[in-house]
């Protein structure tokens, strides 16, 4: 089986620590990462460092439709299963993987959403994303 890893987040640290209690954001990680050549992929995310004492940060896969006939708009849609819920795991480093299956389209965009449940701890992670990609099911 053919294929390719690309890294679309090199190790990063995310600190979501400053959002209000009972608020959300949404961070886009990386957007237009190009899946055209392949069939399908597989998400790989690496943890290093976690202290989600203070919420939650879900990192979802999504379709990226974007295109130049409308570039200041985004056309995204979530890819069924292929997200990751970082909580209250008790230990670093993880290591993830999560298929993200077949017709993916043109392009492929990351975010991190991020809820504040606690107004006195940390939201923070050190993470990484690899796409796998594949050029048969």
């Amino acid at each position: 089986m053919a294929g390719d890893v690309v890294t679309v987040v090199a190790p990063r640290r995310y600190d979501f620590s400053t959002l209000t209690n009972g608020k959300s954001m949404v961070f886009r990680l990386s957007q237009r990462v190009d899946a055209r050549n392949w069939v399908g992929a597989a998400l790989l995310m690496r943890l290093t460092e976690l202290d989600m004492g203070g919420g939650n940060v879900v990192i979802q896969a999504q379709r990226d439709g974007w295109t130049t006939d409308d570039p200041g708009n985004d056309f995204l849609t979530n890819i069924p299963g292929a997200a990751f819920t970082l909580g209250a795991e008790p230990f670093t480093p993880i290591f993830e993987v999560i298929d993200l299956g077949v017709c993916l389209g043109s392009y492929l965009a990351f975010t991190a959403t991020a809820s504040r449940t606690s107004a006195t701890n940390n939201i923070l992670a050190t993470l990484s994303l690899e796409v796998r990609f594949r050029n048969n099911a």
